[in-house]
């Protein structure tokens, strides 16, 4: 095997990984600013979410160039392709957790609802647990610990019926909280879509694999 490609394979696994977990804390900033209705705090997940859109950047363009001028075959051109589809997909997590942090802005704290912030929170927890340990398998390419994985972002789909349920409730007691009520969904749902975007990393380590897209759904 070229051991110039093994080299630089290594130097953009790297990077991936440092940008996986870089969105992973943006994603846990912004969860602590929203349970903390911390506009401070969730500034500074927008203000940085610049550095992770840099390194999508720096990773198309040595993911590109790594094929230009290795022209890698059969395994190695999949390992490149893998990290180049699947950086776009850590790069619109990050975009979801500056999403969270805007709507730390608009939910009025008098208003805040205990319950509701509780579940997104273990919800946020499970779904910083899932980007991580996705990170964690990018060398390895294990792909069994890839479908479990994408299997334990399912939970998030009973979750946000049970935030919804609990919404409007809240806003047939009181509809004053409407307002809040769609910003709180919204963020349930930016957790959720989060979720779905590691499955199609998932599905990016099980291509590595065997070369096959395959969909993850269950």
């Amino acid at each position: 095997m070229n051991q110039r490609f093994l080299r630089q394979m290594k130097h953009i696994h790297r990077d991936y990984i440092d940008m996986g977990f870089e969105t992973a804390k943006a994603i846990e900033m912004a969860i602590e600013a929203y349970d903390k209705h911390d506009e401070e705090l969730a500034q500074q997940v927008i203000e940085n979410d610049e550095k992770i859109n840099e390194y999508e950047i720096k990773l198309e363009k040595r993911t590109s160039q790594l094929i230009a001028l290795q022209q890698p075959v059969a395994t190695n051109l999949r390992k490149v392709i893998a990290v180049l589809k699947s950086t776009s997909d850590i790069e619109r997590i990050a975009d979801h957790a500056v999403a969270i942090a805007k709507a730390v802005k608009r939910i009025d704290e008098q208003m805040q609802h205990e319950e509701i912030e509780k579940i997104t929170l273990e919800m946020s927890q499970k779904t910083i647990r899932n980007l991580q340990e996705m990170m964690q398998i990018v060398t390895t390419v294990d792909e069994q610990k890839a479908i479990e994985i994408a299997q334990a972002t399912q939970e998030t789909r009973a979750v946000r019926r049970h935030v919804r349920k609990l919404i409007i409730d809240e806003i047939q007691r009181n509809p004053q909280f409407a307002a809040e009520g769609l910003d709180y969904m919204d963020v349930v749902l930016h957790l959720g879509r989060m979720n779905g975007y590691i499955v199609n990393l998932a599905e990016w380590v099980i291509y590595q694999k065997n070369g096959k897209i395959t969909e993850l759904t269950f």
